[in-house]
């Protein structure tokens, strides 16, 4: 059963999450050599954020019978599959479970890199799973439509 008071939650702090990154963004990748707590700070956001995407993608997957998926990537590919989000979407982000493996487990080290692009130019894609989550929820009749306001 889907539980759409602890999606609604998971979406909420998912947009807390996301508008601190925006926040703690840096300028450019020489402004993170100089303040390392900055960067600390973005890669727990930055998990924190993937682990969100991750944990509403297995709730609606699990809370809707859908499928049961062997890992963090599959469950992503697995909401395009049963067209919650577009399948291109799905494809886009599928990435974030490598990465979110990678900040957790520290898999081979971090590459500052990657972190600076997923906070400078990737952040929409947090904002746009929100919109499609939601989106999907209303079309479930779990929220009204956006005529009838939120």
């Amino acid at each position: 059963m889907l539980k759409v008071d602890i999606l609604l939650e998971l979406l909420r702090s998912l947009d807390a999450h996301v508008n601190t990154l925006e926040k703690l963004r840096p300028a450019s990748m020489e402004v993170w050599k100089e303040d390392i707590e900055n960067y600390w700070a973005v890669l727990h956001g930055l998990q924190l954020a993937i682990q969100h995407v991750i944990d509403i993608s297995a709730h609606i997957l699990a809370g809707q019978n859908l499928s049961s998926p062997a890992d963090y990537r599959e469950a992503l590919s697995e909401l395009g599959r049963h067209k919650i989000i577009p399948v291109t979407f799905a494809e886009k982000i599928e990435g974030m479970a490598g990465l979110r493996n990678i900040l957790v487990h520290r898999y081979l080290g971090v590459d500052p890199q990657k972190v600076f692009k997923a906070v400078d130019s990737d952040l929409d894609d947090f904002r746009t799973f929100i919109a499609y989550i939601e989106g999907y929820l209303r079309r479930e009749g779990h929220l009204p439509s956006e005529e009838q306001g939120t």
